[in-house]
């Protein structure tokens, strides 16, 4: 499946390796079917099954772990558990919501300065949970990068719902609360909506007192 941010070069490109294939030397068609396979395959997006486990916390991005531990949220001003994803070259892929609630914000920030040194440009999308957890997903990308998002603040998304599309991401990190355990180490790969990296944490009420 072709994500739909991908249909009109496809077509654009397959149209005009279809026309110089017929109109001319079939080799000078050669560089254009090869750029229509690359963009086959850098937009092609598969279905995910999201697991069904109670607060959870699912990858947005088909990525790599390359942090999971404390740090600091610069975007709700927080001490949080933060977990940061290496996105594979050139970036381009759909965000996945890694949990359920309504969207709070959106915010984009030109030279971050939690964006990496190669990255002028991040966006964070501010999650709440209806068990009240903030959830803040940032996108870090290269120069002359875009991110749509698909979700406005107000509306409720789904976890693994697809709710952005990035060109040209370097990092995706997670801003979650503090005493968020994560279930994911450094080096790990993790795939995007099936892949659970931590679990939210909710205390679950002792028994109700009994008076005599």
């Amino acid at each position: 499946m072709i994500a739909r941010e991908g249909w009109l070069p496809v077509l654009l490109t397959g149209g005009t390796a279809a026309l110089i294939t017929v109109t001319a030397e079939p080799i000078w068609s050669v560089p254009v079917w090869v750029l229509l396979t690359a963009l086959i395959v850098v937009f092609r997006e598969t279905s995910r099954a999201v697991p069904s486990v109670p607060l959870a916390v699912v990858s947005p991005v088909d990525a790599k772990i390359t942090y999971a531990g404390p740090g600091h949220d610069p975007w709700l001003k927080r001490q949080a558990m933060t977990v940061r994803l290496n996105v594979p070259f050139p970036g381009v892929t759909g965000l996945l919501s890694p949990t359920e609630g309504k969207v709070v914000d959106f915010f984009t920030n030109f030279g971050a300065a939690d964006a990496p040194s190669d990255s002028p440009t991040a966006y964070a999308l501010w999650v709440r949970t209806d068990e009240d957890d903030d959830v803040a997903v940032c996108v870090s990308t290269h120069r002359h990068s875009r991110f749509k998002s698909l979700s406005a603040p107000g509306e409720r998304v789904g976890q693994g719902q697809r709710n952005g599309f990035v060109y040209f991401a370097t990092e995706v990190t997670l801003y979650l609360p503090l005493n968020t355990h994560t279930e994911v180490a450094s080096g790990e790969p993790v795939r995007a909506g099936s892949s659970i990296v931590a679990t939210l944490v909710h205390d679950e009420p002792g028994p109700a007192g009994h008076v005599g």
